[in-house]
């Protein structure tokens, strides 16, 4: 009987030793959620604006044990009033708002690691968009500014390298680096008062340009 018991103690000492070794990476058909951030970005904002840059909310979906996709997303929300406390026609308001977004979809391959560590490489594209509107209002006269400042459409392509590390099941940190190529075309201005037609600018569209860029960035993970 003791020999049993012995035998079933190791049984379980070995089960969890190697529990503790195992691996913590997620089997094929997961689902995973990141957040991230870019080290070398230094973003300043007002209190009223929400700030996410170069993709770093991503969902992904491991397909195998080594090919995998993934949507990333970037936004950039932000909006300022001020108005001299007064009503009527002695108000003075000014509005500012910006908005971007951004979605980048790409592929991954994970290559075999180790099991905490899964390197990978990869493609994506990007296809964004930005915008921003000044609202000035004098009384019962308001002005309405779209585009007062450089608004454009963007597409790009990247290739990128990094790696997970899954500390704890399903839970992982890493850092990659990209680089690619991004194209940019402006949008139109226009300005439009109250009691006056609207005025708009050239079209602008046909001012295009591109260029490379790196996108470094450190990530925290989970997957399901």
């Amino acid at each position: 009987m003791k020999k049993y018991l012995l035998g079933f103690a190791m049984l379980i000492a070995t089960t969890a030793v190697n529990a503790q070794e195992g691996s913590f990476k997620p089997a094929a058909g997961s689902f995973n959620l990141e957040v991230g951030f870019n080290p070398f970005t230094v973003s300043q904002l007002g209190q009223n604006g929400f700030y996410l840059q170069d993709g770093q909310i991503k969902a992904g979906y491991a397909i195998n044990d080594n090919i995998g996709v993934r949507l990333g997303l970037e936004f950039n929300l932000l909006s300022n009033k001020q108005n001299n406390g007064e009503s009527g026609n002695a108000l003075i308001e000014t509005k500012n708002s910006t908005s971007a977004i951004t979605f980048v979809p790409g592929v991954t391959y994970s290559f075999a690691g180790t099991n905490k560590l899964t390197p990978y490489v990869g493609a994506e594209f990007l296809f964004g968009t930005t915008s921003n509107t000044n609202t000035v209002t004098v009384g019962s006269t308001k002005t309405v500014t779209k585009n007062y400042s450089p608004a454009f459409n963007t597409f790009g392509f990247d290739i990128f390298s990094g790696f997970n590390f899954y500390f704890a099941q399903n839970l992982y940190i890493g850092a990659e680096v990209g680089l690619g190529i991004k194209s940019t075309s402006y949008k139109k201005s226009s300005v439009e008062t109250t009691g006056s037609p609207k005025v708009e600018s050239k079209d602008s569209n046909k001012d295009f340009s591109f260029g490379f860029y790196a996108n470094p960035s450190i990530r925290l993970g989970w997957a399901f």
